[in-house]
């Protein structure tokens, strides 16, 4: 392979990585948003003036995706178990969803401080290599055994996968969000919907 042809690879394979970090972080953000706007719209029901009071307690440095996540459980489920039940009771249902889905949720969180959290290493090569599709993002912690190593995306293909992750995780979100509104079919189909969407 020529110098000319190794670079003009070079600059196609590190821009790929770089743009699927690029969209890692823009899908992720999307997903943290969904949860933002699904309290909000909660919320604002019990009056007009609680806008105010949404935006500025939601939109918190502090609150991040871990808590905003577990805030919006627990808004649903009181909402569907205690404030507005329907007959029969679909509580349980409504349970199960929230679990699916905060645990991708949970995960998603994880991948995403690892991500960011960790240093990254996209166009580094030595002078006889001639593929750069390989992403080094080194992410080390404490453990109760001492130091441990991150599982970290590899390639741009894996960080998009968890792209797409996001996108139905914050499909998810939304679809739950709505059927805590409704009652009967179109509920139990939203249910299932959110529930498929973070299991493919």
């Amino acid at each position: 392979m020529g110098d000319e042809e190794r670079q003009e690879r070079y600059e196609a394979q590190t821009r790929a990585q770089f743009e699927a970090l690029g969209r890692f972080v823009q899908a992720f953000e999307h997903m943290v948003f969904a949860l933002r706007n699904g309290l909000e719209a909660r919320l604002q029901q019990e009056s007009r003036n609680m806008v105010y009071f949404t935006r500025m307690l939601l939109h918190h440095s502090s609150l991040t995706a871990g808590p905003l996540w577990e805030m919006f459980r627990a808004v649903v489920y009181t909402d569907v178990s205690e404030l507005r039940p329907t007959t029969p009771p679909d509580a349980e249902l409504f349970h199960r969803a929230l679990t699916r889905i905060g645990d991708e949720v949970g995960q998603l969180v994880k991948a995403r401080n690892n991500i960011l959290h960790g240093t990254p290493f996209i166009g580094w090569a030595n002078p006889e290599q001639d593929d750069f599709s390989s992403i080094d993002i080194l992410k080390w912690g404490v453990s109760a055994k001492g130091w441990k190593v991150a599982n970290t995306p590899k390639s741009a293909e894996d960080i998009l996968r968890l792209v797409e992750r996001c996108q139905a995780a914050e499909t998810a979100i939304r679809d739950i969000r709505l059927a805590s509104g409704m009652a009967g079919d179109a509920r139990a189909r939203l249910l299932e919907r959110s529930v498929t969407a973070v299991q493919k």
